[in-house]
């Protein structure tokens, strides 16, 4: 068994700690599951697998991008610009989405109405709070530099500090912002050479949560496998396997409905109002109002390319 400090530790670098067994999935379909929540009762808290439309997953943050081109999501229209023709990387479109979506602090990331006079706005964008979890603002913020360290290492760069950006928003560096494409390419190859394995022992999978409005439900990818996810929306890809992470929410599953009972609103962080309005505009997909500028020129893009290709 790991110490308590040394599971912070792995925390602060953005790696999860558990049991082996804990963390190998259980598949829904041995047990004749049709919903997500069907999942959550027969596979008994742990964590399970699930296949998703790719217009039913959101990603890349607080942004709530559908991994698609037509999702707007600059992962993806940056690998399928490349998969059209050569493409300089200053004028990439990751290359642009850094450059034209840079929030200025956790309110303006999460999309919050006058973003400037609420209490978040004394924090950065890493400090933006799932609005459901209890990692409060300070701590998020205090542990981000150590997760955009270790996220660089998989892009093959060196940030011990943090310091070159995240890769969900900007600024970032150049050699981030290359680190990043040169990333993308890679797994465009091998994703069309292998396809997308599903890990059985559930260790390396695209993973995230399930967000439930009344009787519809859309997967959140919020942990692993964003890059993966959105090069398969760029090539077309309809659907894909999912790992639901038992741990988050009620069982992975987020409701709406429970808003009241969300960490963040009972510490009187986030109002119920704004909690759920975060919840809702997650779950259909509306990127901020931070990124409107991004939206237009990606809009522009996206026709670009369909006249191309």
């Amino acid at each position: 068994m790991l110490s308590d400090g040394l599971k912070r530790f792995a925390m602060s670098l953005g790696l999860h700690v558990g049991s082996a067994r804990s963390s190998r999935p259980v598949l829904p379909a041995e047990h004749q599951c049709i919903s997500p929540l069907d999942a959550v009762f027969v596979t008994g808290g742990r964590p399970f697998l699930i296949d998703v439309a790719l217009s039913d997953c959101r990603c890349f943050g607080f942004t709530a991008f559908p991994p698609t081109p037509e999702g707007l999501n600059p992962f993806s229209l940056a690998v399928a610009e490349l998969q059209v023709g050569p493409v300089a990387r200053p004028d990439s479109a990751l290359v642009k989405f850094y450059k034209t979506y840079q929030p200025k602090s956790a309110a303006e990331l999460l999309g919050i109405d006058r973003p400037d006079s609420h209490p978040l706005s004394m924090f950065g964008p890493a400090g933006a709070p799932w609005p459901w979890r209890p990692e409060m603002p300070g701590s998020l913020e205090a542990q981000r530099p150590g997760q955009v360290a270790a996220d660089a290492r998989k892009a093959g760069i060196s940030d011990r500090e943090g310091t070159l950006g995240d890769p969900f928003f900007g600024p970032v560096s150049d050699a981030r912002a290359a680190a990043e494409i040169k990333r993308l390419e890679h797994l465009a190859v091998v994703l069309r050479g292998e396809g997308y394995r599903v890990d059985p022992v559930g260790l390396d999978n695209i993973t995230g949560v399930v967000l439930q409005l009344g009787t519809e439900w859309r997967v959140l990818v919020t942990d692993g496998g964003q890059h993966r996810l959105c090069v398969l929306g760029a090539m077309g890809i309809q659907a894909v396997t999912v790992q639901i992470r038992a741990n988050a929410g009620t069982g992975g599953i987020v409701r709406g409905e429970d808003v009241e009972h969300w960490p963040m609103v009972r510490a009187g962080i986030l109002k119920s109002t704004e909690a759920f309005g975060i919840f809702e505009r997650l779950f259909r997909g509306i990127p901020p109002a931070a990124a409107s500028e991004w939206v237009d020129v990606a809009s522009s893009r996206l026709a670009s390319l369909r006249a191309r290709s």
